[in-house]
């Protein structure tokens, strides 16, 4: 379910910019220089959200975590 959570929010940050920065007026090189701070924030949201759902998992994970229960 969180998984789905998280796409709805990359599939609407994925429309607004089809909607807005792909058709504008704006200069090539603007939009691209958007298009890379939205895909260096998606590499941040999953490297920092995945470390941290990963860590989780080891805590939970008796075969990596002698006192989990």
């Amino acid at each position: 379910m969180l998984v789905a959570v998280g796409l709805v929010g990359l599939f609407a940050v994925s429309a607004l910019i089809e909607a807005f920065v792909t058709p504008s007026p704006l200069p090539t090189a603007f939009r691209i220089g958007i298009g890379a701070a939205v895909w260096l924030a998606f590499l941040g949201y999953v490297v920092i959200l995945g470390s941290a759902a990963a860590a989780k998992t080891r805590e939970r994970d008796p075969r990596t975590n002698p006192h989990a229960q």
